[in-house]
């Protein structure tokens, strides 16, 4: 558990080699939406999507391509219903 924005979220921990990648999920307010979204802040890179009523944000310093492999790979197999 921690707090984004003030809220309450789930916090998830993963690694991929010396990295940590952080995922946080809580409820979405607004409407799903299928494409991740990418930025980078600070030397993190960060990728968003929503899906079934739930947000997802993953953020790590570990390169772009393998976080959206990640997400893809989250949002398509180990999340689905």
């Amino acid at each position: 558990m921690d707090y984004v924005d003030g809220r309450p979220v789930a916090a998830i921990v993963y690694r991929r080699r010396e990295h940590v990648i952080n995922m946080f999920v809580w409820v979405n307010s607004g409407t799903d939406s299928k494409d991740t979204r990418q930025e980078a802040r600070q030397g993190y890179n960060l990728v968003h999507w929503s899906k079934d009523g739930m947000n997802y944000w993953l953020a790590s310093d570990l390169n772009l391509a393998e976080m959206n492999e990640l997400a893809q790979l989250l949002s398509s197999r180990a999340l689905s219903k």
